[in-house]
């Protein structure tokens, strides 16, 4: 195999060595091989290139500095692998192994692309951490599964693609909380609608810069996701910045909504919802005036004709009465049409009397609140 490696060949074990039994390869022999000097092995310009191997013990590759290409095709690793610390001054691959125990590249750092696609990571108990790690460029874990917890911790990765990867662990789902990605691709569901991801992901301070998704994927990732103000603004910003502004108004909107579900109570669960109702939380501050001309629509048909009106001062004289200006005047707590301030509704008029103190305060409520959306001081 180190010939096939020195000549810059793709070794494959399992053309060398058809029975399982002689692929088993010491992790003393995958360290020894990665901290050589590339000058004393000889390795070709496609790197290290070695599939079909199997590892029954630990590995344990913790602070190594490999300065060439490392692809490990199809490896099954029966115990740990730990890859905390190590730098990759190129590129690392995976792809298609097996990991029956856990893996670590916490704090690791690898230069070029990262691909462990279709890969299986099997371990429950300690699963993935891929926490603190930075990858200069593509991480491309499609169509991989995920059976335990899986964190990305504080990670810094330039490209992200998660499209195809299934995170099966219900009680610990993924966790992104810090993490820091330039381009996302992810989608929740598969062509046939079941979920990718068993639990609700953490997704608390994670940043992206470019995301490859619908209007949908986006809106689902957000309401699978544990509550995260901080990721509702981010794919709102991004949105926006997209040119995507309806979109990023209804983000909004169900954001509010669902911080009123699930933490609001009491009066600020009451004033979410007024809010909502009456304004669309500032994003849709014309229904403050589709609301207002109603109530004062009906206050016209309340208070028409001067047969049910009387003065308020008989001694002075008044000039023709007009219902629809008294209700505007009414309503509207900042203009004075001098109309609501001397006519009221007659003695006998029960519910035009009572009506009038209520469209009084209704006026007091909806116009500061359409105001205040108008003007974007309602967020």
């Amino acid at each position: 195999m180190l010939k096939q490696v020195a000549n810059g060949a793709f070794a494959d074990l399992k053309t060398e060595f058809p029975n399982e039994s002689d692929r088993v390869l010491r992790p003393a022999f995958l360290q020894d091989l990665f901290t050589r000097e590339a000058k004393n092995l000889h390795v070709g310009r496609i790197g290290i290139q070695i599939a079909n191997a199997v590892m029954k013990d630990d590995a344990d590759l913790e602070f190594l500095d490999m300065p060439y290409d490392v692809a490990l095709f199809a490896f099954r690793f029966e115990k740990k692998v730990d890859f905390s610390f190590s730098n990759f001054r190129k590129n690392l691959e995976i792809s298609g192994s097996t990991f029956a125990g856990p893996v670590y590249f916490s704090t690791s750092n690898i230069n070029g692309t990262f691909r462990a696609r279709n890969s299986q990571f099997r371990d429950q108990s300690s699963g993935a951490d891929f926490e603190y790690m930075r990858v200069g460029g593509l991480t491309a874990l499609d169509g991989s599964n995920f059976d335990g917890p899986v964190s990305f911790i504080g990670a810094t990765i330039e490209e992200l693609n998660i499209l195809e990867t299934r995170f099966n662990d219900k009680l610990h789902p993924p966790s992104f909380l810090d993490t820091k990605v330039g381009t996302l691709s992810v989608a929740l569901v598969d062509p046939d609608y079941k979920p990718r991801f068993a639990g609700h992901p953490t997704v608390d301070g994670m940043t992206f810069q470019r995301i490859h998704a619908t209007w949908g994927g986006l809106l689902m990732l957000c309401e699978w996701s544990e509550f995260s103000h901080g990721f509702y603004s981010e794919a709102e910003v991004y949105l926006r910045k997209t040119g995507q502004t309806e979109y990023a108004d209804e983000l909004y909107i169900r954001q509010k909504r669902r911080e009123r579900k699930e933490q609001l109570r009491g009066f600020s669960w009451v004033s979410s919802y007024f809010l909502d109702v009456l304004v669309a939380y500032g994003r849709k501050p014309q229904r403050a005036l589709y609301c207002g001309l109603a109530i004062v629509a009906f206050g016209y048909f309340v208070f028409r004709g001067q047969r049910g009106m009387t003065p308020r001062n008989t001694k002075e004289e008044l000039g023709s009465y007009n219902a629809f200006w008294y209700s505007l005047d009414l309503f509207a707590p900042v203009i004075d049409l001098q109309i609501a301030s001397n006519w009221m509704p007659e003695e006998s008029r029960w519910f035009a009397r009572n009506y009038m103190h209520l469209q009084r305060i209704l006026g007091w409520i909806l116009v500061p609140i359409g105001i205040a959306a108008w003007t974007g001081i309602v967020k």
